[in-house]
């Protein structure tokens, strides 16, 4: 953009930009929003919906962080690299974590309710989901 002397436009420019940018500012934020269920749901670890490996972390007693949908976009590949490496450099944090990829596995995605990936649960040791987000 040029100056032509009208100072009016480059006023307008910079409204425009600006309410954009609060715009999508604002839609990340809402949809990064972690989603609170309506009641606490508690997971069958003995449900043969559920995939094998993931009834074996449910089966602990310990809190679990399972990520369900990893590995096809970059948002799931940051996803799923800053849970490994969370794990890695707290070993001491007494949570079991694991990142499940296996998208032809349409029971256990359905029994989970993930309709876009990935979504990451919280999971107390009594196998309720404490939070799930999305993204």
């Amino acid at each position: 953009m040029y100056y032509d002397g009208d100072m009016s436009k480059t006023i307008s420019y910079r409204y425009f930009y600006t309410v954009l940018f609060l715009f999508l500012l604002t839609a990340c934020l809402i949809q990064c929003k972690p989603r609170q269920p309506e009641t606490l749901r508690q997971l069958d670890p003995d449900n043969p919906k559920i995939a094998k490996e993931i009834r074996e972390i449910l089966a602990k007693d310990t809190p679990k962080v399972i990520v369900i949908g990893t590995g096809l976009c970059d948002n799931c590949k940051i996803v799923e690299n800053a849970v490994e490496a969370f794990h890695k450099a707290h070993p001491e944090i007494p949570v079991t974590w694991m990142v499940y990829n296996h998208y032809e596995d349409r029971a256990t995605f359905q029994y989970f309710l993930v309709t876009i990936s990935p979504t990451t649960f919280f999971i107390d040791r009594e196998n309720f989901i404490q939070t799930k987000l999305i993204g």
